[in-house]
């Protein structure tokens, strides 16, 4: 059976490199990376306006492998969608995966979780405060695999005392049962020897006023 794609996984997969957002209106370069249309338009004007370009031709270079492709902005807004990767993207937004939260300073993910601060952190607060202060930080992968464990180690620990508790309850039934069951017979029982004691003390008075009246 397959293994479970870790959600962090797949919101990478489906998030543009460039605006780290997902995929809008996505398409594949030459060398085989996708993004969004108007992520690769931008990537185009910033190539085109670069004063110390090697070349008067207009391109894009990609802006993951930075590999060269000479195109035109028209050539690059007529270029078939990845319907594939669009149709995914449209799936997952009709079923949302928690998507990793952003630094509202340099409006980047939070990556890290700084054990000092109690706080999630992006690199760019990691770099400013975290390193320079020597603190104990963690990837939130890393974190997030570590708390599943806890808990899935915690889960089976409850599971296995309400186990326990169950037969003890199930045992505690019984014997209430079973208790219920011999009552009648067990109050039968206590009559029957409380009247022989009545009449054994009875009895014994009877003898015992018989000795005095002999005195």
């Amino acid at each position: 059976m397959a293994a479970a794609v870790d959600e962090g996984e797949l919101n990478a997969e489906l998030e543009c490199p460039v605006c780290q957002e997902w995929y809008t209106d996505p398409v594949d370069l030459t060398c085989g990376h996708n993004f969004c249309r108007e992520c690769v338009v931008s990537a185009f004007h910033a190539a085109c306006s670069n004063p110390e370009r090697s070349t008067n031709r207009e391109h894009v270079d990609c802006p993951v492998c930075r590999k060269r492709l000479f195109t035109t902005e028209t050539k690059i807004k007529n270029m078939p969608v990845n319907l594939k990767l669009r149709n995914i993207v449209s799936a997952v937004q009709e079923k949302p995966i928690a998507k990793p939260t952003r630094c509202k300073v340099h409006n980047k993910p939070h990556q890290l979780y700084c054990h000092n601060c109690k706080d999630v952190k992006c690199l760019t607060c990691f770099m400013k405060k975290c390193s320079k202060s020597g603190h104990n930080t963690e990837e939130i992968d890393d974190m997030a695999v570590h708390l599943r464990s806890v808990l899935a180690s915690k889960k089976g620990k409850v599971t296995e005392e309400l186990g326990v508790l169950k037969n003890r309850t199930d045992d505690a039934a019984d014997s209430t049962k079973l208790l219920e069951d011999d009552l009648p017979f067990l109050l039968e029982q206590v009559h029957k020897l409380r009247k022989d004691l009545l009449d054994e003390h009875t009895t014994v008075s009877q003898v015992a006023t018989i000795m005095f009246k002999s005195c």
